[in-house]
Protein backbone atom coordinates (compact mmCIF):
# COMPACT_ATOMS: atom_id res chain seq x y z
CA UNK A 1 0.00 0.00 0.00
CA UNK A 2 1.35 3.41 -0.97
CA UNK A 3 2.30 5.74 1.86
CA UNK A 4 0.74 9.18 2.10
CA UNK A 5 2.82 11.67 0.13
CA UNK A 6 2.20 14.60 2.44
CA UNK A 7 1.11 15.40 5.94
CA UNK A 8 -1.99 17.07 4.47
CA UNK A 9 -3.09 13.83 2.77
CA UNK A 10 -2.41 11.79 5.89
CA UNK A 11 -4.36 14.25 8.01
CA UNK A 12 -7.26 14.24 5.55
CA UNK A 13 -7.35 10.43 5.49
CA UNK A 14 -7.32 10.30 9.30
CA UNK A 15 -10.16 12.83 9.56
CA UNK A 16 -12.19 10.70 7.16
CA UNK A 17 -11.63 7.72 9.44
CA UNK A 18 -12.83 9.76 12.41
CA UNK A 19 -15.87 10.89 10.42
CA UNK A 20 -16.64 7.22 9.65
CA UNK A 21 -16.25 6.31 13.33
CA UNK A 22 -13.55 3.85 12.31
CA UNK A 23 -11.51 3.54 15.49
CA UNK A 24 -9.12 1.12 13.77
CA UNK A 25 -8.11 3.63 11.05
CA UNK A 26 -7.88 0.78 8.55
CA UNK A 27 -10.30 1.67 5.73
CA UNK A 28 -7.53 1.50 3.10
CA UNK A 29 -6.50 -1.96 4.25
CA UNK A 30 -10.10 -3.20 4.40
CA UNK A 31 -10.78 -1.79 0.93
CA UNK A 32 -7.67 -3.50 -0.45
CA UNK A 33 -8.82 -6.82 1.00
CA UNK A 34 -12.34 -6.35 -0.39
CA UNK A 35 -11.22 -5.56 -3.95
CA UNK A 36 -8.26 -7.93 -4.12
CA UNK A 37 -10.13 -10.67 -5.94
CA UNK A 38 -12.76 -8.65 -7.80
CA UNK A 39 -12.77 -9.03 -11.57
CA UNK A 40 -13.92 -6.65 -14.30
CA UNK A 41 -17.35 -8.26 -14.70
CA UNK A 42 -18.02 -8.00 -10.96
CA UNK A 43 -16.89 -4.39 -10.94
CA UNK A 44 -19.19 -3.46 -13.82
CA UNK A 45 -22.11 -5.27 -12.18
CA UNK A 46 -21.51 -3.46 -8.89
CA UNK A 47 -21.20 -0.10 -10.66
CA UNK A 48 -24.44 -0.59 -12.57
CA UNK A 49 -26.28 -1.76 -9.46
CA UNK A 50 -24.99 0.98 -7.16
CA UNK A 51 -24.92 3.99 -9.43
CA UNK A 52 -27.36 3.32 -12.25
CA UNK A 53 -30.06 0.88 -11.13
CA UNK A 54 -30.28 1.94 -7.48
CA UNK A 55 -28.87 5.46 -7.22
CA UNK A 56 -28.57 6.99 -3.78
CA UNK A 57 -27.16 10.20 -2.45
CA UNK A 58 -23.42 10.04 -1.93
CA UNK A 59 -20.55 12.25 -0.86
CA UNK A 60 -17.53 12.81 -3.00
CA UNK A 61 -14.22 14.08 -1.68
CA UNK A 62 -11.33 15.38 -3.73
CA UNK A 63 -7.84 16.08 -2.54
CA UNK A 64 -5.82 18.86 -4.03
CA UNK A 65 -6.17 22.50 -4.92
CA UNK A 66 -7.20 22.31 -8.58
CA UNK A 67 -10.55 24.02 -7.95
CA UNK A 68 -9.64 26.07 -4.89
CA UNK A 69 -10.33 29.36 -6.71
CA UNK A 70 -13.74 28.30 -8.02
CA UNK A 71 -16.93 29.58 -6.44
CA UNK A 72 -19.30 26.76 -5.52
CA UNK A 73 -21.80 28.86 -3.56
CA UNK A 74 -24.52 28.42 -6.21
CA UNK A 75 -24.37 24.62 -6.31
CA UNK A 76 -27.79 23.00 -6.59
CA UNK A 77 -28.57 19.42 -5.54
CA UNK A 78 -29.08 16.84 -8.27
CA UNK A 79 -32.78 15.98 -8.12
CA UNK A 80 -33.17 14.25 -11.49
CA UNK A 81 -30.38 11.70 -11.77
CA UNK A 82 -31.46 10.53 -15.22
CA UNK A 83 -31.22 14.07 -16.63
CA UNK A 84 -27.85 14.54 -14.92
CA UNK A 85 -26.53 11.30 -16.45
CA UNK A 86 -27.74 12.28 -19.92
CA UNK A 87 -26.20 15.73 -19.62
CA UNK A 88 -22.82 14.50 -18.38
CA UNK A 89 -22.55 11.31 -20.41
CA UNK A 90 -21.92 13.21 -23.64
CA UNK A 91 -18.57 12.61 -25.25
Amino acid sequence: MEADKSLQKRSYRNWLEIDRNNIHFNTREQTAIAVKDIDKAQLITRYKDSLINNPRQFRSYALGTQFSQDNFSDVAPITDTDAFKREHNKR
